[in-house]
């Protein structure tokens, strides 16, 4: 049976050229900025990952190499308890060659969720990705061959008043299932920051399936002028079931 491992893998403030200002046109990565991430990351973000049902994965927070010192101290902080690993990179793609020493021993495939700092994951989003992932990382089913992405297409945006109900097939919650490359720093190729997440379905196999509950929330937070590209998709959800409230319910606390 081969050696399939799980990731997270989180971009905190890597210097992306793509992404000089937010949606306000304010520069990005300043301080107000920071600090502003480090809250929605501690409130929102990490206290979905806490409470996964399935903890048998490791998270990679990717964080600018200048600064990452003080950043570190704060980051450690807020992570305490959770398998994370905060790597320091000096460019938007420098951490790959860390990330295959942490990895090391190289295992045979690599599942790679993708989670933005500011957003949130259901309990069992995990879970449910690596109970449909195995089959193929094992070689039991019929698949196109690697990579393979998994999509949970329905979800929420939570904008600091109300929640909004989404289908959103393109979304940036994926888990990849991915082999090793001799041609890639990390050890693994391709990896999701390889593609714009709009542009996945054009690059590589999908599996998009639609769950009854949705498996993630994207806090949207424009009025303020700290969200770069994301703006509120949906109807208002209403009246949230019991579990899906179970899950997100916490978010009413957080303020974007």
């Amino acid at each position: 049976m081969p050696d399939v491992r799980h990731i997270l893998l989180t971009r905190f403030n890597l210097p992306i050229e793509t992404f000089p200002v937010d949606r306000a046109g304010q520069p990005t990565r300043t301080e107000d900025w920071l600090e502003h991430r480090l809250r929605l990351f501690r409130e929102a973000c990490v206290h979905s990952i806490a409470a996964q049902t399935w903890q048998g994965f490791r998270w990679f927070i990717l964080v600018d190499a200048a600064g990452a010192a003080a950043l570190r101290a704060r980051l450690d902080a807020i992570l305490r308890g959770i398998d994370a690993v905060v790597v320091e990179a000096a460019s938007a793609s420098g951490w790959r060659a860390a990330l295959r020493g942490l990895l090391s021993p190289l295992p045979d495939r690599l599942m790679v969720t993708r989670l933005d700092n500011d957003d949130a994951l259901h309990p069992d989003h995990l879970r449910h990705a690596r109970d449909l992932l195995m089959p193929h990382a094992e070689g039991r089913l019929d698949f196109p061959g690697l990579p393979l992405v998994l999509n949970f297409s329905h979800g929420m945006c939570w904008d600091g008043t109300q929640f909004h109900d989404q289908a959103y097939y393109h979304n940036a919650f994926t888990t990849w299932l991915v082999d090793r490359s001799t041609e890639d720093a990390s050890g693994f190729a391709p990896l999701p920051y390889d593609v714009n997440h709009v542009k996945v379905h054009e690059r590589h196999p999908v599996i998009d399936l639609r769950l009854a509950e949705p498996m993630w929330v994207q806090v949207v937070h424009g009025r303020n002028g700290r969200n770069v590209s994301n703006r509120v998709r949906g109807a208002p959800a209403g009246v949230l079931s019991d579990a899906t409230e179970r899950a997100f319910g916490y978010l009413r606390g957080v303020a974007p």
